[in-house]
C-alpha cells in the first residue's frame, strides 16, 4: 500500500496539470486501490490469527495428551513445536531449561496466540503448587476450544452482514451498466466536478463500512491483533476529561431553550447532573479491563482448583493464580491478599470479594465453603463449570445482537454509497438527455 501511496503522489500532480479533467477521477482511483489493499492486508491477518488461534488449541490438547502419556514436558514441547512452527522459540527455551511460561507469554503476543497466556499461566501454576501439568492443561484445552465455538458463532453471525455488503457494494455496477444499455449516459457524470465528488465520497463510505463490519468482527473475537501497551491516559473517558466545560454547556444550553427564571433552575440542576453523568464515564482502558478480568475468570477459577487440589492453602493459591495470569487479576486480588496478610477474618475477606460484580462468583464459592466446610477446590470446579456455561449464554446473547450492531454500517455507509454511485449517476444521465432532446 506504501507504493500505491508514493505513487499517486508523484503521478497525481502531474495528471492534474496536463490532463485537469481526469487528475481527480485518477486520485480517487489511487485512493480506492489503496483502501482495497488496506482491507485485504486487514483479511489477511485476520484469517492468519484465526489459524494461529486453531493451532494453539490443538498444540494445548496435544501437549496434554503427550504428558498424559508420560513424556516429560521438555520432549512434549518439542514435539508440538515440530508440528507447528510458531513454538520454536518456546522449544530453545526448554532445551535450554530456562522458564518455559515466560517464553510462552512472549509467544501469546502474537496475533491469534492469545491462548498461549493461558497455557503459560497453567504451566506455572503446576510447577509452583505441583499439581498434575496434563490435567491444567486439559482445563485450559476445553476452555480455548469453548473460545473457539464462540468466536465461530460470532463469525456466522457477521456472515449476513458481509454478504449484504458486498452485493450493496456491487450493485451499482449493475445498475450504471443497466443505465447505459438503455440509451443514457450514467457513467459520464463521474467526468464532471459532482460526479468526482459523489465517487469519492461514496468511496469513502464504502472504506468506513468495510472498516467497520472489520472491527465489529475484531472486537467480538478476541486475541485477534497484537496487542500493544495502554498509556493511563486511556482509563479516563475524553467525557470525563472535558467534563467541566461540557456541563457547563449543557447549564447554558437549558438556559437558552427555556429562558427566563425557570431557564436558570434548569440550568443550576443541569450543570451539577451533567457533571456527576460525565465523572462516571469509563475510558477504553477500563472497559478493555473489564472485558479481561470477564474472560480470564473461568481460567483464574480452574487454576485455583488445581493449585487448591494440589495441597495449597487458599492464600498461596490465590497468590500464584494471581501472578501467573497477570494483569489485570493480580491487582484486582492484591488487596484481598493484602488483607488476609495482615490478619483479617477470611470470611470479611470473601465478604468484599462477593461486593466486586467481577469476583462475585469466586466470593460467594468461598464465603459457602468458610461457611459450610465443604472442600473449596470441589466448590472452584462448580463455579468454573458455570462460567462456562454462563460465558456460552453471553455469546450466544451477543451473537443475536450482531446483526443489529452490523446494520448500522449497512444503512450508515453502504446505502448511502449505493446513491451516490447508482441512484445519482443513473438520473442525471435521464435528465441529462432530457435536456438534450428538448433543447435539439
Amino acid at each position: 500500500m506504501a507504493t500505491v501511496v508514493t505513487l499517486g503522489t508523484v503521478v497525481v500532480p502531474l495528471v492534474v496539470v496536463f490532463f485537469p479533467r481526469y487528475g481527480v477521477l485518477i486520485g480517487v482511483a489511487i485512493g480506492a486501490t489503496a483502501g482495497v489493499a488496506w482491507l485485504a492486508r486487514r483479511r489477511r491477518e485476520h484469517a492468519r490469527a484465526r489459524a494461529t488461534s486453531l493451532a494453539v488449541q490443538v498444540v494445548c490438547g496435544e501437549l496434554a495428551d503427550d504428558l498424559r502419556m508420560g513424556r516429560v514436558p521438555a520432549d512434549a514441547i518439542r514435539a508440538a513445536g515440530a508440528r507447528w512452527s510458531g513454538l520454536r522459540p518456546v522449544v530453545v527455551v526448554a532445551e535450554l531449561h530456562h522458564d518455559v511460561a515466560e517464553a510462552l507469554s512472549e509467544v501469546a503476543r502474537l496475533p491469534g496466540a492469545d491462548g498461549l497466556r493461558d497455557v503459560a499461566a497453567a504451566w506455572q501454576v503446576s510447577g509452583r503448587a505441583g499439581s498434575r501439568l496434563a490435567e491444567a492443561l486439559d482445563q485450559v484445552a476445553g476452555l480455548l476450544a469453548a473460545r473457539e465455538r464462540r468466536a465461530r458463532l460470532i463469525e456466522s453471525e457477521m456472515a449476513a452482514a458481509r454478504a449484504t455488503g458486498l452485493v450493496v457494494s456491487g450493485l451499482p455496477l449493475l445498475v450504471l451498466s443497466m443505465g447505459a444499455g438503455l440509451g443514457t449516459s450514467p457513467w459520464s457524470f463521474f467526468l464532471t466536478g459532482v460526479g468526482a465528488v459523489a465517487l469519492a465520497l461514496a468511496l469513502v463510505l464504502l472504506f468506513v463500512g468495510w472498516a467497520w463490519l472489520d472491527r465489529l468482527t475484531s472486537n467480538a473475537v478476541p486475541g485477534l491483533s497484537r496487542e500493544r501497551p495502554r498509556s493511563k491516559a486511556s482509563d479516563v473517558s475524553l467525557l470525563r476529561r472535558w467534563r467541566l466545560p461540557l456541563a457547563l454547556l449543557a447549564g447554558v444550553a437549558g438556559w437558552a431553550f427555556i429562558g427566563g427564571v425557570a431557564g436558570v433552575v434548569a440550568a443550576a440542576v443541569l450543570v451539577p447532573l451533567a457533571w456527576r453523568t460525565l465523572s462516571n464515564a469509563r475510558g477504553p482502558g477500563a472497559l478493555r479491563r473489564e472485558q479481561r478480568l470477564a474472560a480470564d475468570h473461568p481460567l483464574v477459577v480452574e487454576l485455583l482448583a488445581q493449585a487448591l487440589s494440589a495441597g495449597a492453602d487458599i492464600a498461596s493459591a490465590l497468590r500464584m493464580v494471581a501472578a501467573a495470569v497477570g494483569d489485570p487479576w493480580d491487582s484486582r486480588l492484591a488487596l484481598p491478599l493484602n488483607a488476609l496478610d495482615v490478619g483479617q477474618p477470611p470470611g470479611e475477606v470473601w465478604a468484599d470479594l462477593e461486593r466486586d460484580p467481577i469476583t462475585a462468583g469466586l466470593g460467594r464459592a468461598l464465603s459457602r465453603s468458610h461457611a459450610t466446610g465443604v472442600p473449596v477446590s470441589e466448590a472452584m470446579r462448580r463455579l468454573a463449570v458455570d462460567l462456562r456455561e454462563s460465558a456460552d449464554l453471553v455469546a450466544h446473547a451477543y451473537a443475536r445482537t450482531v446483526e443489529v450492531r452490523a446494520a448500522v454500517p449497512l444503512g450508515v455507509c453502504f446505502l448511502p454509497a449505493f446513491v451516490l454511485l447508482g441512484v445519482v449517476p443513473l438520473v442525471a444521465g435521464v435528465l441529462g438527455d432530457l435536456a438534450w432532446i428538448s433543447q435539439a
